[in-house]
C-alpha cells in the first residue's frame, strides 16, 4: 500500500481486462441483496464498466438498487451489515453508498441505494445500456481509461476527472437515442 506524505493510503487508478466472473458475481450479489432487503427494494441492477462485457474496468463491481422506501430507513443498515455491506457515505439526501470487500479489496463491491426513479438510477443504466449497444463508444471509453491509468496511476481523482468529457459526449448520444 502506498502512503502519501500524511500517512494516508493513496487511492490508485487501476483497470483490468473484463473479468469472466464479474457478471456472475454481480448476479449472485444482487440475488443476496434482494433476499436480504425484500420489499424495501423495487429494483436492483449491475452497472458500471464491469457490467459491459469486454470493457476494461476497475475490479470493483457496481450495483445499484432502487429503494421502495425513501428516505432510506436507517434500520436497514444492520441488514446490509449481516451480508457484508458497510455504510460508506451519503453524497446527497437521495443516495447512499455501501462497500463490501471481495478478494482482499475493501472496495470489491460498491452498492448504490437510490430513490426509485431518481435521475441517478436512470442515468447510470442509460450509460451502461448505451455502452452495451455501441461497441465503438465502449472501445473509446476503454481506451481512454487505459491512457488515464498510465498517465495518473496514483491519482484516482485525476483518472476520474479525465473521463468526464467523454462520458458527457456518450451520455449526450445515449439521451438523444432514448428520445428517438
Amino acid at each position: 500500500m502506498k502512503l502519501n506524505g500524511l500517512g494516508s493510503a493513496i487511492q490508485t487508478a487501476e483497470v483490468q481486462p473484463h473479468g469472466p466472473d464479474w457478471l456472475v458475481r454481480a448476479s449472485t450479489e444482487l440475488d443476496l441483496l434482494c433476499r436480504t432487503l425484500g420489499s424495501a427494494l423495487s429494483a436492483a441492477e449491475h452497472f458500471g464498466s464491469t457490467a459491459v462485457p469486454g470493457l476494461v474496468a476497475k475490479p470493483t463491481i457496481d450495483l445499484i438498487t432502487a429503494a421502495a422506501l425513501w428516505p432510506w430507513p436507517e434500520q436497514l443498515h444492520e441488514r446490509l451489515r449481516t451480508v457484508g455491506f458497510h455504510f460508506y457515505k451519503a453524497p446527497n439526501p437521495r443516495w447512499r453508498i455501501y462497500l463490501k470487500a471481495w478478494e482482499g479489496r475493501q472496495r470489491g463491491f460498491h452498492l448504490h441505494i437510490v430513490e426509485e426513479d431518481s435521475s441517478h438510477w436512470k442515468e447510470h443504466l442509460l450509460f451502461r445500456d448505451h455502452l452495451r449497444r455501441h461497441p465503438a463508444d465502449a472501445a473509446a471509453y476503454g481506451q481512454l481509461k487505459l491512457e488515464l491509468v498510465a498517465a495518473y496511476p496514483d491519482q484516482l481523482g485525476r483518472y476520474q476527472a479525465g473521463k468526464a468529457e467523454l462520458v458527457r459526449g456518450i451520455m449526450g448520444r445515449a439521451e438523444a437515442e432514448a428520445r428517438e
